[in-house]
């Protein structure tokens, strides 16, 4: 199913397509939500906080509401407000993954939300970070949501399966677009700087076969059925070094799960 993610001032442009809705505007979405009649509404977007819950609260059908945070040290907070509302409607926090940025998941995580994590390529400091955040997420009891890319790659590693980064992330193009406030359509909103490829129904596996005959990192990396070169970008020379110690965590603990079920009979 392709999904077009768009502003709200081009809602009305996309409506015989599977679509999310943004906007900073809580009252503008809560107003775009009453009035779709179609059952082709996947979502919306509260692009950070400075919209108020309340519109949210009346609206007469359920719909996912995805919160993405753009400066969480500041903004986390404000979440607490939304708190009532993830009973009517299932709520995500969207994090970017910046220094700091641990307390956002674990304050979203107790108000019952699922967090999804924004990164592109992140630093030592940053990895050690997400190797926190990835331990609470594993081990804490009380962690009763999906905080992804973990959750889904976990996942893929317990099946063994060739479920992937991109697809995890929602951003493989041949099933995700997302169209910016000037109506270009580019590959995500974390690699807005990329036009969408010709070819996106096959990106994915054009991607494969270039990163595989460069013979680089990608070549020879055990993660890469499932990351795809992820974390390649924008920077094709970034190393991937200590992604792999928590890419590593992941797939230790599917191991050890896998282990731990084969033990019972279905």
């Amino acid at each position: 199913m392709l999904i077009y993610n768009v502003p709200a001032t081009l809602a009305h442009s996309y409506a015989d397509r599977n679509i999310i809705i943004r906007s900073p505007d809580s009252e503008t979405l809560a107003e775009i939500v009453s009035g779709w009649t179609g059952d082709n509404l996947h979502g919306i977007q509260l692009l950070g906080l400075s919209g108020q819950a309340e519109p949210l609260r009346n609206l007469v059908r359920p719909v996912p509401v995805e919160i993405v945070l753009h400066e969480q040290m500041d903004e986390y907070g404000l979440l607490y407000a939304f708190h009532d509302l993830g009973e009517a409607h299932p709520i995500c926090a969207n994090l970017t993954v910046t220094p700091g940025f641990q307390k956002a998941v674990k304050v979203a995580v107790s108000l019952g939300f699922a967090v999804r994590l924004q990164v592109t390529q992140p630093d030592r400091d940053l990895v050690e970070e997400m190797k926190s955040v990835l331990e609470y997420y594993l081990h804490q009891t009380t962690v009763d949501q999906p905080v992804q890319f973990f959750h889904g790659l976990l996942v893929a590693l317990y099946d063994e399966s060739a479920e992937n980064l991109w697809n995890i992330q929602c951003e493989d193009p041949s099933l995700d677009r997302y169209v910016t406030a000037t109506g270009e359509v580019v590959l995500s909103r974390r690699l807005d700087f990329l036009a969408m490829p010709d070819g996106e129904s096959t990106f994915l596996d054009d991607l494969r076969l270039e990163l595989l005959s460069e013979r680089g990192e990608c070549s020879t990396c055990s993660f890469f059925t499932n990351c795809i070169g992820y974390f390649k970008f924008p920077d094709r020379k970034y190393s991937c070094t200590y992604v792999k110690e928590l890419l590593t965590i992941l797939k230790e603990a599917g191991s050890e799960l896998r282990q731990q079920f084969g033990r019972y009979e279905p």
